[in-house]
Parts: C-alpha cells; structure tokens; sequence
C-alpha cells in the first residue's frame, strides 16, 4: 500500500513485474517474515564471523528459517535463504559433511523456484554449489539467470562477481561488483571486495580511488590505509605509499571480502 501511493504522488507507473512483485507478499505470514528480516539482519552484521559455532549468524539462521518455512511452507524466498545458508554451512564444513549440506541446499533451492521460477537467490545457491563441485556450465547458466532476476540487494551480483574473480575473469567482475554496490552502497564489504578484485587485476587506479567511499561507508581504517599503500606503491607513488603504511595502527584488520 505504501508502495502504490509512493508511485500515483509521484505520478509514476509502475513496470508489470515491480507491480505483481509488490502485490505479492513473500509471505502469508508476519512472524515468518519477521524470522526472515532477523536472520537477513544479524547476516549482513556479522558475516565476516562465518562460524559453526551456536551462537554464530550461519546456526542462526538455519534455526529462524526453518521456523519460518515450518509457520509458512509457501514462504519461497524464505527457502531460498535456508538453501544459500546451508550451502554456506557446507562450505566450512568437514569433507564428510560438505556434500549432505550441499544436497540440502539444492533441494531448498529447488522448492524455492517450484513456488516461485523469480527468486534470484535460489538460482544464486544452485550456482554456488555448482561452482564448489565443479560444475562449471551449470555455475555459469544459474549465475547469468540469479542476476537476470530481481537481485534487489545486490547480493547475486556480488557472488557472481566475486566468482568471476576467483577465476580470473576480472573485467566482467567489476561490472557486477558495481552493481550490487548501486544497489547496496552502504555494505562496506561489497565495496572492499570490489577493491581487492581491482587490485588482483591490476587497475590500481581504480581500486585507489575506491579507498575513500569503502572508508566512507564504515570500511575497517586499517584495511583502507593498507589498500592505499599498496596501490600507491604499484603506482610508483613510494613516498606516498610509506605514509599510508605508517598510517596503520596496532589494531586487528576487519577483513570481510574472503
């Protein structure tokens, strides 16, 4: 409702697609969504702790969202998360382990897109697993369709760009590493990542003049002081470097992008 009388006091129409998605809630049910927003909340605070532990954000979440697909088993996107958290899981977890969690995910991921084909992130987790095993036609055609989908935060674009750097397609990267930081400025690790992928593909001019928006957003001091020295050295700017490099303190580096 709040969103349709935004858009006539604007005197804009909206597309076919962003009015069905707003027309049609994620859920039919408030506490289902609520468990959602917690866990997509204490993700985007605590990520770099990528830990089993109980109390950390990954056991969290598989808990809040398995309550909510339990009060809501239609709640699509509410499967798509507990899929990309379980992929997750099996990410770091033993070898034994990795290909049960993965299974899960694929199998939640699947659910996700049965009720709904539209889910960005769902493709997004078939893509991660079948990077992670190997599988890289599969990897390609699920990220190229998680990016094609309403990615509203950016996170599909993020991954895909993250990956595409992992493997050394840099150019492209920085395309999809720019967009998700369109569509979430304010995520530091987004725009620290996006450095680091610069850096790893030698646009040290770039990754120097990101420094001061990563720091802008809450970027780690130290990490912005390392990156400036170091692209500053590349530069053949030694002086400049040296300064940057004095300019970091004792305290531990907040290093988020992996």
């Amino acid at each position: 409702e709040v969103a349709l009388a935004v858009a006539r006091a604007m005197k804009t129409s909206l597309l076919p697609d962003e009015l069905a998605d707003i027309e049609r809630p994620s859920s039919q049910s408030v506490e289902a969504y609520t468990l959602f927003l917690q866990h997509r909340y204490q993700l985007e605070s605590e990520s770099a702790r990528s830990t089993l532990a109980p109390d950390g954000w990954i056991e969290m979440g598989i808990a809040r969202l398995e309550r909510a697909v339990g009060i809501d088993p239609l709640f699509a996107i509410g499967w798509a998360e507990l899929g990309f958290v379980y992929w997750l899981k099996g990410s770091i977890s033993p070898a034994d382990e990795m290909d049960i969690l993965f299974d899960r995910a694929l199998d939640d991921a699947k659910r996700a897109l049965a009720l709904d084909p539209g889910i960005s992130n769902a493709y997004e987790t078939l893509a991660r697993v079948a990077f992670d095993r190997g599988e890289w036609t599969a990897w390609e055609d699920n990220a190229r369709k998680s990016v094609q989908m309403n990615d509203l935060d950016g996170r599909a674009a993020f991954n895909f760009g993250m990956t595409l750097a992992n493997v050394g397609q840099y150019e492209e990267a920085y395309s999809w590493y720019d967009l998700a930081i369109s569509k979430s400025p304010t995520l530091d690790y987004y725009h620290e990542a996006a450095i680091a992928a610069r850096i790893w593909g030698g646009d040290y001019e770039s990754a120097y003049r990101m420094t001061g928006q990563y720091l802008a957003v809450g970027g780690d001091r130290n990490a912005y002081h390392a990156f400036r020295a170091y692209t500053l050295h590349k530069l053949g700017k030694s002086a400049e470097s040296d300064s940057e490099l004095a300019a970091i303190s004792p305290q531990p580096m907040r290093w988020r992008c992996g």
